[in-house]
């Protein structure tokens, strides 16, 4: 009787997606070819992650193993409920989607089952620490309020962090280090900042040079996704805006 009402189940999911369950934040990751569901496992990660849909936008981060990474879900879960706060384990039907971007899945979920529930203890630190690391960020533009300055392109500005608590990049012409620390309700506190103290030639790569880390230096705030990462800094909604592949 379990098995024929799983076969219900993702026979009835596999009709909902292909017709209705892809309408969401942004339709480029919501079409969703027409065929049968598969039940899959799925983790939910305890906080959303900062993607880019037809502006910024906060999506569920999802992974089908606990070593894969996260990728951005950029609509609901059909029947699921997310709380802040807490990681998830789900027993999902899933139908393939068309051309989803690509830090995003495959398919288009359904939830069948909430396995498992339970409060991150790590206040969401391990999994920002998961999309920080192992990848270079590369500075795209500054944000004061609603306006946004983009960031010469030559010479590059990039930031990598360290599974080791440690910052190292190019601010444009001098390479800079440092400390970072991870703190819940997505906090971060910058310190030990240091560089190589070589002169820049061009005055507009020097401004944006001290612009740069002056702001890095006082980040207190992120937030971050697959491919996204904003640094704010001061008060109000000053932010460093990054890019990564």
């Amino acid at each position: 009787m379990n098995s024929q009402r799983a076969v219900c189940w993702l026979l009835i999911a596999g009709m909902l997606l292909a017709l209705g369950g892809c309408a969401g934040q942004d339709q480029r990751a919501e079409v969703a070819q027409p065929g049968p569901a598969r039940e899959k496992t799925l983790y939910v990660a305890p906080l959303k992650g900062l993607c880019q849909g037809v502006g910024l936008q906060q999506c569920l981060l999802v992974r089908e193993s606990p070593s894969d990474r996260w990728l951005a879900y950029y609509s609901n879960i059909d029947g699921f409920y997310f709380e802040e706060g807490f990681q998830y384990e789900l027993r999902v039907a899933a139908v393939k989607r068309d051309n989803p971007p690509d830090d995003a899945p495959d398919f288009a979920y359904q939830l069948l089952e909430e396995m498992s529930k339970t409060l991150d203890p790590t206040g969401g630190t391990e999994v920002m620490e998961d999309l920080l690391t192992a990848r270079v960020w590369r500075l795209d533009s500054f944000t004061q309020g609603t306006f946004e300055e983009p960031a010469l392109l030559v010479p590059e500005v990039s930031l990598e962090f360290g599974i080791d608590g440690r910052i190292r990049g190019s601010a444009g012409c001098n390479q800079y280090f440092g400390d970072y620390l991870l703190k819940e309700a997505q906090g971060i506190l910058m310190g030990g900042m240091g560089s190589t103290q070589m002169s820049c030639p061009e005055p507009e790569v020097n401004r944006q040079e001290v612009r740069y880390l002056e702001a890095l230096g006082a980040a207190n705030r992120l937030e971050v996704g697959p491919r996204l990462l904003r640094l704010y800094h001061g008060v109000g909604d000053r932010a460093l805006n990054f890019q990564t592949q």
